[in-house]
């Protein structure tokens, strides 16, 4: 990670990269980010109270409701993100892991588009939202105009929080999930090597592949970065987990040293030496779930809610272009954060498959098929198939939408 982005990640997070480095930044913008969110909470109730009570708008309890609890898991996912952030970026564990080697789409860092996408989604909710700045919003329902004034300015102040916090987790997100692949990838390089040198015939076969994807090159194995931080050598790592002022989880601590993969004449590599592998791998993976899950949990179900009102809304009226894009841009955002579980995942499974299997390995080979280094939320594991499946379900819903605006004309 470039020095400047360090420098600047640490000084709005309050993380002492040095001695005596200023903390009053930090706690001016998450002082900001709580009073921004509880005014635009309490604002956006108020004015939902006086909504279901007018008898000129058509809102009910439920549309009131279900818009206050929206605003307020927003509001609240703003707050936590800041503190997971924190976490992350300051924890002994998962600092080595935050290196700008995300993976690509369309030749473009996963985190650049990831942060354009977010930039974009909270330009068009600010615009698409300006209506509550009109001062005929609230003489319509008999209230102040300053409720409205505090309502759309508490709004932008509250998503521009948002919008620096949760970059900062999902670049964290991307960059841990792609070091779990390239260790995972360094393991699967060591048990090929190990098992071709018994069967030179194997080397050539699989270099001979129309799809050598179980072969990288070592560019590949080093993330395509071009500095030295972080581990280098994926067989040797040393993982030492410390607790945080925010981590109330056990100090854990564990070690393992290098394989080296045995010659022919001593036979493939034992099972302890496999095992002596995995065991790292596995670790660090269910570490890395269990942080990241109430974040990625809270942002696939509120994106799903808050797009599942939107459609419904949609019944009654056409939306409009920028509407649209706001709906589309989150929807693009979750298969960029599940597929950086997806690879790890996969890569996970491929590691069983790497393993030449014997008679001797049947009971190893059982029990990594059980528990297969996987990213899971909250105990799941999240694969293609779940990406697939999350996306068939939005657009049969935005189908069915098109289907019954056709049936009613």
């Amino acid at each position: 990670m470039p020095v400047w982005i360090w420098k600047f990640i640490s000084l709005i997070l309050g993380i002492e990269s040095r001695p005596g480095q200023l903390k009053f930044p930090s706690f001016v913008l998450y002082g900001l980010t709580i009073v921004s969110a509880a005014a635009h909470v309490l604002s956006n109730g108020w004015f939902a109270v006086y909504n279901v009570k007018s008898s000129i708008t058509r809102d009910d309890i439920i549309h009131g409701t279900v818009g206050v609890l929206l605003t307020a898991g927003w509001c609240a996912l703003g707050i936590y993100s800041y503190r997971l952030a924190r976490r992350l970026y300051s924890h002994s564990h998962f600092l080595p892991m935050l290196k700008l080697h995300a993976k690509t789409v369309f030749q473009l860092n996963t985190a650049i588009v990831i942060s354009l996408l977010m930039i974009t989604f909270t330009i068009l909710s600010d615009v698409n939202a300006f209506n509550f700045w009109d001062n005929a919003t609230c003489n319509k329902v008999d209230l102040h105009v300053i409720v409205c004034k505090v309502r759309y300015l508490s709004r932008v102040v509250s998503s521009i929080m948002f919008l620096m916090w949760n970059i900062l987790v999902a670049i964290a997100l991307t960059s841990i999930c792609r070091t779990h692949t390239l260790r995972i990838r360094g393991v699967i390089k060591q048990l090929q090597e190990d098992a071709t040198k018994c069967d030179p015939e194997l080397l050539h076969r699989i270099k001979s592949m129309p799809d050598p994807s179980t072969i990288w090159s070592d560019e590949e194995l080093e993330g395509d970065v071009t500095d030295n931080e972080g581990p280098i050598d994926d067989s040797q790592f040393l993982i030492q987990v410390v607790s945080s002022e925010d981590d109330d989880a056990p100090d854990l601590e564990f070690q393992s040293s290098p394989v080296e993969a045995s010659t022919c004449e001593e036979g493939p590599m034992t099972n302890k030496q496999i095992l002596q592998a995995y065991w790292p791998l596995i670790n660090e993976m269910n570490l890395s779930s269990s942080v990241l899950q109430h974040w990625m949990i809270s942002v696939i179900g509120l994106t799903l809610s808050w797009t599942s009102v939107y459609l419904v809304v949609w019944l009654t009226h056409s939306p409009t272009l920028t509407e649209l894009c706001e709906v589309l841009t989150p929807l693009l955002l979750l298969p960029l954060f599940m597929s950086a579980y997806a690879q790890a995942s996969t890569e996970g499974m491929r590691l069983i498959r790497a393993i030449r299997p014997s008679t001797k390995r049947l009971a190893v080979l059982f029990y990594l098929a059980q528990s297969p280094p996987q990213m899971t939320v909250y105990g799941g594991a999240v694969t293609y198939r779940t990406i697939f499946t999350t996306v068939a379900a939005i657009f049969l819903a935005i189908a069915a939408k098109i289907l019954l605006n056709d049936l009613n004309q």
